[in-house]
This record gives structure tokens, C-alpha cells and sequence, in this order.
């Protein structure tokens, strides 16, 4: 009769064969390599330590969001076509190798505050954010310009429609300018301009929307109450005689 080993017999066997192979494997020594074979292995191998093929890298970490000064020219450049708001416009057009994230960084970078030992205290972009007034772009002169052909001097109505974050007296300059450069032959409505001026300075003498106390309102008599009834007077700024001349001009145009 033979015998039949059973599945669990079978496993207990190969499980005892490994473990000794594991055990000799454990009790064997490690002997070195003699001189002799690593000489040969590196006859075999010799490309493998030649050091000319060793690459020789040199870590360098590039500065995030790094512009050249011609970028920062082609920036300004942009800025003054298109404006800061139309970002997609300066990559488009001056910067087409930097993303629209880069541009926004950059131009925040050149405005922010610095410190008196660095570069970017004075450059050109932060010139033009600093202005007091917000100036006209290219597109908007363009704008104004075919404005001015089409409709006369009825178009400073819509001037201050479209563009209310400049001052009158700013499209009264580009108006000017235009007409001395003979892009636009209507003149400048400056009847109806100065007429709403007057009225707007007798209500009050302050015409640039900034205090004066010592030019406007100073006690050369001996009266208070008067002086305190000036102080107390509301005063008329340069955007609510836009506001008045706005009104003026559309009941003139209906």
C-alpha cells in the first residue's frame, strides 16, 4: 500500500525546506571580491567609471517671476495702450511668453511699497499708478476721438457717462490736445463748461475739492459767527460740479 500525504503534510514539508535554506543562507559567510577580480571588473566596466561622464550639475533656483528690464519697458508700454484692468490685453499684445498670473505679480511687485535701498522705488509703472488722477488710455483717446467726429460737442455728455472715473477738466485736456493735433475740428464746449464753473463757485469757493483753512477762511475780522457759518457751509467738490454739468448738458440735449 502507498501512502497518500495529505495537503497540510505537503505544506509542512516545503515550509521546513525554505526555512533551511533560509537558516544556511544566514550562517554562510560573505567573503570580498579579491584585488585581482576587481581589477578585471574594472577593465570590463571602464566606461562606467571614466568621470568625464559624470554629469556635472549645478543647482540654480530660478527667481519666481523674473522680468527683464525691456519686459518691464514692453509692461509700461501695455499698461498705457490697455490699462491695468485688461491684463489679458498686455499678454496678448506685449507679453506673450508670460502668463496673466505673472503680469498681475509683476505690476503689483513694481507698485507696492519697498524698501529705500532697492530698484523698484522709482520706475515708470509705479509713476503712473501714483498719479492723482487715473490717465487716458489709448483705446479710450481712440474712443473719444471718433466720439467727437460723430457727434460734436454733444459727446462730453457721454464721456461722463462712459468714463466716470475721470474728471472733467482731464477729458477737457485730451479734448484740447487732440484738436491741437488735428485729430478731432470741433472745439471744446467751453461756454457751457465755464457757465456751470461760475455757478458752481459762487455756491462755494473751494473748487478743487481740497481744505484750505488758512487761504480760504482765515479771521481777518473780528466776527466768528461769520467765520463759523463759512466753516460749516457745505462745500462743492470737482465731482459734484461734474454731476451739476452733467445735468445741465443732458436737459440741453433734450
Amino acid at each position: 500500500m502507498s501512502y497518500q500525504v495529505t495537503e497540510a503534510e505537503a505544506n509542512d514539508r516545503m515550509y521546513r525546506s525554505r526555512q533551511k535554506k533560509e537558516d544556511y543562507a544566514l550562517t554562510t559567510k560573505r567573503v570580498a571580491p579579491m584585488f585581482e577580480g576587481l581589477i578585471k571588473l574594472g577593465e570590463l566596466c571602464r566606461l562606467t567609471w571614466n568621470k568625464d561622464l559624470v554629469p556635472h550639475i549645478i543647482r540654480y533656483r530660478k527667481r519666481k517671476n523674473e522680468f527683464l528690464n525691456q519686459e518691464d519697458s514692453l509692461l509700461m508700454r501695455g499698461i498705457t495702450v490697455f490699462g491695468v484692468n485688461d491684463l489679458h490685453g498686455i499678454r496678448a499684445h506685449c507679453l506673450p511668453a508670460k502668463s496673466v498670473k505673472a503680469i498681475d505679480e509683476r505690476i503689483k511687485f513694481l507698485s507696492g511699497r519697498t524698501k529705500s535701498t532697492e530698484k523698484v522705488v522709482d520706475n515708470p509703472v509705479k509713476t503712473w499708478l501714483l498719479k492723482p488722477f487715473k490717465p487716458v488710455t489709448v483705446f479710450e483717446k481712440d474712443i473719444m476721438r471718433q466720439a467727437i467726429i460723430q457727434q460734436g460737442p454733444s459727446a462730453l455728455v457721454y464721456f461722463m457717462k462712459i468714463f466716470p472715473h475721470h474728471p472733467v477738466r482731464l477729458i477737457k485736456a485730451v479734448w484740447q490736445s487732440m484738436r491741437t493735433h488735428g485729430d478731432v475740428q470741433e472745439p471744446f464746449p467751453s461756454e457751457t463748461y465755464n457757465m456751470i464753473m461760475e455757478q458752481a463757485d459762487r455756491l462755494s469757493p473751494t473748487t478743487s475739492g481740497v481744505e484750505d483753512d488758512d487761504a480760504e477762511y482765515s479771521d481777518d475780522d473780528d466776527d466768528d459767527d461769520e467765520d463759523d457759518d463759512n466753516r460749516n457751509r457745505p462745500r462743492m467738490t470737482v465731482k459734484l460740479k461734474d454731476l451739476c454739468l452733467k445735468n445741465r448738458l443732458e436737459n440741453e440735449s433734450l
